[in-house]
């Protein structure tokens, strides 16, 4: 469905994807590892039997088709999408550049919260992992996932999908 958030299976294969779970799952022993990539359907094909995926990849953010991304879970989290808005969002976010310096600034950031109780803001700019993409594309279509300040979290945006899912 247009709109779902889209949640991919972490590359077994990938060593410093496993790394990072591993340094995850310390926090959020909850945590599975299984979401590790997310992406948002943005439209369907011409001929209607597969979707494009808006997602925030290396160098910058594109439209990848669905069928060629792996084994994945689909959430609604909106319950209406205004369209105007959703083709608004996909086409201003086409080629915004991936944010790789989120990385180490969420990990500060949440350490600060985890062992200060003290949140330090997100740097907002136009640059943008695959969570933080999603977030955004929720906050702009009126149904927040994540504080606009606070950086997102892999492990608190899988549980608050999976809870969506149960409701």
């Amino acid at each position: 469905m247009i709109g779902n958030i889209i949640l991919f299976e972490r590359n077994k294969h990938d060593k410093i994807a496993f790394i990072l779970t591993q340094l995850l799952k310390l926090f959020y022993k909850n945590y599975d590892g299984w979401g590790w990539h997310m992406g948002v359907v943005a439209s369907r094909t011409t001929n209607g039997k597969d979707l494009w995926v808006l997602e925030a990849t290396w160098p910058t953010s594109k439209l990848t088709l669905l069928s060629q991304m792996g084994k994945y879970r689909s959430y609604q989290w909106l319950d209406v999408i205004n369209m105007n808005k959703h083709y608004e969002f996909v086409n201003s976010h086409i080629g915004k550049k991936y944010d790789i310096l989120l990385y180490p600034w969420t990990t500060i950031q949440y350490l600060f919260r985890h062992y200060w109780n003290k949140p330090i803001p997100r740097l907002l700019d136009d640059r943008f992992t695959c969570w933080e993409l999603a977030t955004e594309y929720c906050e702009f279509m009126g149904k927040r996932m994540v504080s606009k300040y606070d950086c997102p979290i892999l492990p608190e945006i899988v549980t608050k999908l999976n809870q969506s899912m149960e409701e």
